[in-house]
């Protein structure tokens, strides 16, 4: 069984993420920085903690759900601090 534990960068790099992860072909991907935003929102939210602010694919989760239908997915979300899109909470 080939398990993979990886960063996804909040989708900053989608195209070498995914790239990465259908030649990995693992068995089990355990991703973080993966966001899960609801239906209507842009396609990138900024999400800032104490100083930081980072680019965030919005829905990672889906786009990496649809690319590997063959898995099973569940979310597990631990974030602290706010989504915004265009300073205004997402």
């Amino acid at each position: 069984m080939k398990i993979l534990s990886l960063n996804a960068w909040a989708g900053r790099l989608y195209p070498a993420l995914i790239d990465y992860l259908q030649r990995a072909d693992a068995d089990v991907m355990c991703l973080q920085e993966v966001l899960r935003s609801q239906d209507g929102q842009p396609a990138w939210l900024t999400y800032r903690d104490e100083g930081v602010e980072l680019r965030q694919r919005a829905n990672l989760f889906d786009n990496l759900r649809s690319t590997f239908p063959g898995h099973e997915v569940y979310f597990c979300p631990s974030m602290r601090g706010q989504l915004l899109h265009e300073d205004v909470p997402g």
